[in-house]
């Protein structure tokens, strides 16, 4: 197999970027050492009944098959074919890598990178990934907007405009991007400037990425039973929280509770898009803190949430070994030639 060019190294792996990860990373464990009681927060995670930490595991792990089936939908809906093991084989190396890497978008490399090993064309697999996580925010932004309506109806929550401003952006440019990577029209134009401006080489793989996305739109039933898969999805997310939350004794009513759960994960999605370790969480327990959560169940909650996924994506690892694939070789960029197997 050819080298990967030096260029999806550095970004992976190094440069400036990399490091101001780390040292976002930095501040919010400093601020997190400050600003909550560690000793209560260690009582809290301790008094954690065994039995729901590995409920709440089995969740997670069911979590990455209903993510690979739901990716997969999308794959066949355009004639790609790949088994059901082949996408969770992905999504779990995928998902232990973006516990190793401080890049999010690096574990989507990854997944089109393995998923490419078996003959999927390039042009499936980026217009699949692509959809399905515009659909993925659209789902989650949905439910934030059913919470918050929820909320005006029953709570007196202060800090209610901001959410409402937020989540209403968040569904504009989820339904915009949608739209915009089906229509057609943003495609030609598109594409003429591609041609125009961009090397022959690019401007054809563009094309291809074009098509790939523009055949959806013959498939307007796929693409909304797959909305119903990422409400599923979302489902078995707001179910690990759930369990968690109550093992850590958060003893809302279920409603606020399943609320609660809703609108930090779409602030989790939204912040997660910021590309960097520790924005993401310490957004979300300043999210649980403005529901009415103290600080230090919202920081073991998110802490759990942590362990428990990482532990969950652990066979990321074999399949990595098994498939062949040496992740810091493929960081850097360098790959040893072996057989996939998925």
């Amino acid at each position: 197999m050819e080298n990967q060019s030096p260029s999806r190294s550095h970004f992976l792996t190094g440069g400036r970027r990399g490091w101001i990860n780390y040292i976002v990373l930095a501040v919010v464990v400093l601020a997190l050492v400050i600003m909550v009681d560690l000793r209560g927060l260690a009582l809290a995670i301790l008094s954690i009944p065994p039995l729901m930490l590995l409920l709440a595991l089995v969740i997670a792990s069911l979590d990455r098959f209903v993510m690979g089936y739901k990716w997969r939908h999308l794959i066949l809906a355009v004639g790609g074919k790949i088994s059901l093991g082949s996408a969770v084989s992905a999504y779990y190396q995928s998902g232990i890598s973006s516990r190793l890497l401080p890049i999010p978008m690096a574990s989507d490399l990854l997944r089109a990178h393995v998923v490419g090993q078996v003959g999927l064309p390039l042009e499936v697999i980026v217009s699949s990934i692509t959809l399905e996580k515009i659909i993925a925010w659209l789902a989650s932004t949905l439910l934030a907007v059913a919470g918050m309506i929820y909320l005006f109806l029953y709570v007196d929550l202060a800090a209610a405009n901001l959410l409402w401003v937020v989540l209403m952006a968040s569904v504009g440019l989820a339904c915009a991007g949608l739209i915009l990577l089906l229509c057609r029209p943003a495609h030609e134009w598109g594409g003429r400037l591609s041609e125009r401006y961009l090397p022959a080489k690019l401007s054809r793989l563009l094309h291809k990425f074009s098509r790939a996305l523009l055949a959806y739109r013959d498939h307007p039933r796929a693409l909304f039973a797959n909305l119903l898969l990422a409400f599923g999805e979302q489902a078995v997310q707001i179910a690990k929280f759930l369990v968690l939350g109550r093992a850590l004794g958060i003893d809302l009513p279920l409603i606020p509770l399943l609320v609660t759960i809703v609108l930090m994960l779409t602030v989790r999605r939204i912040l997660n898009y910021f590309e960097s370790w520790g924005i993401a969480e310490a957004g979300t327990v300043v999210m649980l803190t403005l529901l009415g959560i103290n600080e230090t169940t919202a920081v073991a909650l998110i802490f759990l949430n942590f362990v428990v996924t990482t532990v969950a994506s652990l066979p990321g690892i074999y399949l990595m070994v098994r498939s062949g694939l040496n992740l810091q070789s493929w960081m850097k960029g360098k790959e040893r030639p072996a057989t996939p197997k998925l």
